[in-house]
């Protein structure tokens, strides 16, 4: 058996104040790329970042970001997503395209390649989003084994399925007891022609990260890992979650508990992924996300979600149905019907660079961290990351005198 560790960086995280990027960065981001570097050099590993998050580093930490491209050309690949982490099957086609190019964009820029993998945010689905990721230049997808289960197999949509669109997640659902040797777990899918699907689940890796987080035990984190390894080939994704638990509590605790902390500092999760990786080293080696796409034959299964699936067992309405995203929702729809009346009017290249940045800016109003969690709501920063957008979109196309 192979195993894969993807780290999510998000800097348009919720709750995460600008001043605290810094900090976020050196204390998570930092920390996992000299981990890799100082104690498992040859171990092959996958980081995600938004291109938001990316030339945030390039901004507030340029050595940081300069680590990461060592370890892209040694060890390390990097997964690409939208450029400010929308949740894409909330949006219309044309602009999760948009947001998926201007993050390749700024890959280009300061990484220097484009990426071959992408991280879909909330694993949200709906019928596009493969033809999205495959336009827009990816051929592996991370995609969501518990949405499909619910999706495609009667016996799990009894047990776990929640009709309840407004909801965290599905933690209050009971799990079904899946076969751990399912092969649609362990083996590629091929999504279309040019895209092909890698599997990860809550199943797999939430009780190692309760462990780092604190709330459950060493051998019940791993027990997980080896019961959803299964007994044949393959690979299984131990860890597709937030990078920012490790090396901070990120904002678990609100998520969990209800508790008003976020991104304390959490040196004791680098130490407890050390003992996880150290005992996953002893049973197989370490994969990326694309090793796992192309070095294992592809298994013959239809994928089919449900329209508007999320992982964590939720729906990606959830994101549409809290009071935040009924504030911006309707502004990016009148935005984005200013932008489409400019696209007739404009005429020379200067217009047409001026639609494409109020585009840019349209699409980081669609930031999904400016509408989440229900309840507690963003912070007034996440917020206003994504109104000051929407008014600077309008305010280059009045500028130009295209409205």
């Amino acid at each position: 058996m192979k195993y894969c560790l993807l780290f999510h960086a998000n800097l348009n995280y919720s709750r995460l104040e600008p001043e605290k990027f810094e900090f976020v960065i050196r204390e998570s981001y930092e920390k996992l790329v000299d981990l890799f570097a100082n104690r498992y050099p040859d171990a092959r590993w996958t980081f995600e970042a938004s291109g938001f998050t990316i030339e945030q580093m390039a901004k507030i930490a340029p050595d940081v970001l300069e680590k990461y491209k060592k370890a892209f050309k040694k060890n390390c690949e990097f997964m690409g997503s939208p450029y400010a982490h929308s949740i894409l099957a909330n949006v219309p086609y044309e602009d999760g395209l948009y947001s998926l190019k201007f993050g390749m964009e700024a890959y280009q820029k300061h990484l220097g390649f484009k990426p071959k993998s992408g991280w879909n945010p909330e694993c949200s689905w709906n019928k596009t989003i493969p033809k999205m990721y495959e336009e827009a230049g990816y051929e592996t997808l991370l995609i969501d084994w518990d949405s499909y289960l619910i999706s495609t197999r009667p016996e799990v949509r009894a047990v776990e399925y929640d009709d309840d669109k407004t909801r965290h997640d599905g933690r209050k659902k009971p799990w079904y007891d899946a076969d751990p040797n399912d092969k649609t777990l362990h083996f590629p899918a091929q999504l279309t022609p040019k895209l092909k699907g890698v599997m990860r689940s809550d199943r797999t890796q939430m009780p190692p990260l309760r462990y780092m987080i604190g709330e459950e035990t060493f051998e019940n984190g791993i027990a997980a890992i080896d019961k959803w390894a299964g007994k044949g080939d393959g690979y299984v994704v131990v860890f597709a979650e937030d990078a920012e638990y490790c090396g901070t509590s990120g904002y678990y605790f609100l998520k969990y508990h209800g508790e008003k902390r976020f991104f304390e500092h959490a040196p004791e999760t680098i130490e407890k992924l050390i003992k996880v990786m150290d005992n996953i080293k002893t049973k197989g080696e370490f994969i990326t996300i694309s090793d796992a796409a192309n070095n294992f034959p592809v298994h013959n299964m239809k994928i089919q979600y449900d329209e508007n699936m999320a992982w964590h067992r939720t729906v990606a309405e959830a994101w549409k149905n809290t009071k935040w995203a009924h504030e911006l929702d309707p502004i990016c729809d009148d935005v984005r019907k200013k932008i489409k009346s400019a696209e007739q009017k404009a005429k020379t290249d200067k217009d047409k660079a001026v639609i494409k940045e109020a585009w840019f800016n349209l699409i980081q109003g669609e930031n999904s961290d400016g509408r989440w969690p229900p309840g507690e709501g963003p912070a007034q920063s996440n917020i206003d990351f994504c109104t000051n957008a929407l008014k600077k979109a309008e305010e280059l196309l009045k500028g130009a005198k295209l409205i």
